[in-house]
């Protein structure tokens, strides 16, 4: 996220304003000789206290060393829960697929957990002869074939399409 540097210089609202402000605009003119390196963790720590400094001066609260961190480094939180929820899915769809046990997803998920748990599946047009989007295609390899060697022949099955 960017922001202008008129609020990072003059009305800061939030932590990451603060933190914005000893990174872009404080780094520069305390240690302007100096490169600023987000992995460095004497840069990250001169970042927080200074951010810190400034969030005290304007009455913000939310400055930690972890949202520093995420701010200079401009890391997107995941959602932890959201990325079972999709392994997981992967993990069953994955299963059903190797071991032909169920007929796989018919053929798209939504999942919706901003009230609850909810998945809804719509069955979209398909191919039959798709390996993405079928039932299943059924492969034969022997039985001493490795995943590499099971991955080649599904490319080479497939590799026109």
């Amino acid at each position: 996220t960017t922001f202008p540097l008129c609020t990072l210089a003059e009305t800061p609202r939030n932590a990451a304003h603060c933190i914005e402000y000893a990174h872009l605009i404080q780094w520069g003119n305390e240690r302007g000789d100096e490169e600023f390196d987000a992995d460095e963790p004497d840069h990250l720590k001169w970042v927080y206290e200074n951010a810190l400094r400034r969030a005290e001066a304007f009455g913000i609260e939310g400055v930690t060393y972890s949202h520093t961190m995420g701010v200079v480094k401009n890391i997107i939180p995941a959602i932890p829960s959201t990325n079972a929820i999709i392994a997981g899915q992967c993990a069953i769809e994955a299963f059903k697929m190797a071991t032909m046990c169920a007929k796989g997803m018919d053929n798209f998920m939504m999942y919706n957990g901003a009230d609850g748990v909810y998945t809804h599946t719509v069955a979209y047009e398909m191919d039959p002869d798709c390996p993405i989007c079928s039932p299943g295609v059924a492969m034969e390899v022997p039985k001493e074939s490795t995943l590499s060697d099971f991955i080649d022949a599904v490319v080479d099955k497939f590799k026109d399409r």
